[in-house]
């Protein structure tokens, strides 16, 4: 489940990165003006929505926290399993 958890949140981070590059973000850019200088008007809310997660926290330490969360429930589902058997 670990695997699972760590290519989900990798994958959730490059296809948000190929999507920043389709609207026409530009990574390499200064300033915010110069990265979405090349953004059509109508996808403007939605590049700044991407820019968020992107720019956030990296992917390996999303993958981290989601399962330092989700390592209690599986190992309760786990004791549940083997009480009930």
């Amino acid at each position: 489940m670990a695997g699972f958890i760590w290519a989900f949140a990798w994958w959730t981070h490059i296809s948000d990165k190929f999507l920043l590059d389709h609207y026409g973000y530009d990574f390499d850019a200064i300033n915010e003006t110069s990265r979405l200088k090349e953004v059509p008007e109508e996808n403007l809310d939605q590049v700044k929505s991407l820019e968020m997660g992107y720019l956030g926290i990296g992917w390996s330490l999303k993958a981290i926290v989601g399962y330092v969360f989700y390592f209690p429930y599986l190992l309760i589902v786990h004791l549940i399993g083997q009480l009930i058997r």
